[in-house]
């Protein structure tokens, strides 16, 4: 996808959202996950300019602000960052070591759904229905 193709479909989303203030909107956020290297998050940076960065367990945020909306990307911080080694402590660890095993009823279920007016389209005369059937491993 172009940058171009990606920007318009965002301009298609904003004019459904104006056009349906009926419809609930979406957190106010995009994140970019786990860009391919550094060098896609050196770029975000540069790109925006005044921006702000934090640091949290083992993930690094870039967050910037337009309008309403935040664009935020998320990296792991093994990738943006050198891990120094500055000491040791000792901490207390619990682990599970034992786990009960016993058996208790599951429902089996089946969904019907014939009355479904939110399915009904122009290109459809009767709501779709359908039936699902989970498959429960014993």
């Amino acid at each position: 996808m172009t940058h171009k193709v990606y920007a318009d479909s965002l301009r298609q989303i904003a004019d459904f959202f104006e056009a349906h203030p009926e419809v609930k909107l979406p957190p106010p956020e995009f994140k970019f996950y786990q860009t391919s290297n550094s060098g896609e998050v050196a770029a975000f940076a540069k790109a925006f300019g005044s921006c702000t960065k934090r640091y949290e367990g083992d993930f690094f945020y870039l967050t910037k602000k337009f309008g309403a909306l935040t664009v935020e990307v998320i990296e792991r911080r093994q990738k943006i960052c050198v891990k120094k080694v500055v000491g040791h402590k000792t901490v207390i660890v619990e682990r599970p070591i034992a786990f009960e095993t016993f058996s208790e009823e599951q429902e089996i279920v089946e969904w019907e759904c014939q009355d479904a007016s939110l399915l009904k389209t122009k290109d459809l005369e009767e709501p779709a229905s359908s039936t699902l059937t989970p498959k429960l491993d014993a």
